[in-house]
C-alpha cells in the first residue's frame, strides 16, 4: 500500500476525552491506497466518534490499540479478498487481524488491518438508502470488531456481533443497520 499521509490530525485519530486521559485509547492510523473518498468526508470525524463509542463500550485488550485503516479502490478490495480468500469480488472490509490469542497485561498492541471498499460503500448505502457516513462508520466498526476475535459465522455469534454493533451506533446516533433486515425475515 502506498500512504498518502501528510502528517494531518486526519491520519492519527484516537479517541480521547475533553479534561482527562482516557484509560484506553483506540488510534486508526489511516492509509488512502486508492478509490474517492470524498463522500465520507469528514473521515478523521466518523473514525473518532467509532473509537470512543468501542472504548466506552467495550474493555480493549490494551492501554493504547492501533488500526491500519487502508481507503482502497474496490479492485484493490477484489484482488486482496481474490489472493487471500479465494474470492474473486470486492468486498465492503477486509480485516487481518495481527494476532490471535490477545495479550491482556500489554500497554500497546497493534489489532490489525482492515481494506474498505469504496464504491461497494457507496452502492451498499444507496441500496440500504442510509448516508455513506453511517455505512463507513458501521463498516469500520464491523471490521474493528473482526480485529478483536468477533464473528458472524455461525448464528449465535452473529446475533452477539449485530447486537453489540447496534449498541454502539445507537451512542453515535446511527440507525440500527440490521432492522430492515430483521423486518423482512418476520
Amino acid at each position: 500500500m502506498t500512504d498518502s499521509s501528510d502528517g494531518s490530525a486526519a491520519n492519527q485519530v484516537m479517541a480521547s476525552q475533553e479534561d482527562e486521559e482516557p484509560d484506553q485509547r483506540l488510534t486508526f492510523d489511516v492509509v488512502t491506497q486508492s478509490g474517492d473518498w470524498r463522500a465520507f468526508e469528514p473521515i478523521a470525524s466518523h473514525l473518532q466518534s467509532i473509537s470512543k463509542g468501542l472504548v466506552e463500550h467495550l474493555r480493549l485488550p490494551a492501554a493504547d490499540c492501533q488500526v491500519c485503516l487502508a481507503l482502497c479502490s474496490d479492485d484493490a478490495v477484489q484482488a486482496m479478498n481474490a489472493q487471500y480468500r479465494a474470492k474473486d469480488y470486492a468486498t465492503n472490509v477486509l480485516s487481518y487481524p495481527a494476532m490471535r490469542a490477545v495479550p491482556n497485561d500489554s500497554e500497546y498492541l497493534f489489532l490489525g488491518d482492515l481494506a474498505i471498499a469504496d464504491h461497494v460503500l457507496l452502492s451498499e448505502a444507496e441500496a440500504m438508502n442510509i448516508s455513506p457516513a453511517a455505512h463507513f462508520s458501521h463498516i469500520v466498526l464491523h471490521g474493528v470488531l473482526h480485529l478483536l476475535s468477533f464473528d458472524h459465522i455461525y448464528d449465535q455469534e452473529a446475533s452477539e456481533m449485530e447486537a453489540l454493533e447496534t449498541e454502539i451506533l445507537a451512542k453515535l446516533g446511527i440507525a440500527d443497520p440490521y432492522a430492515e433486515a430483521e423486518l423482512e425475515q418476520a
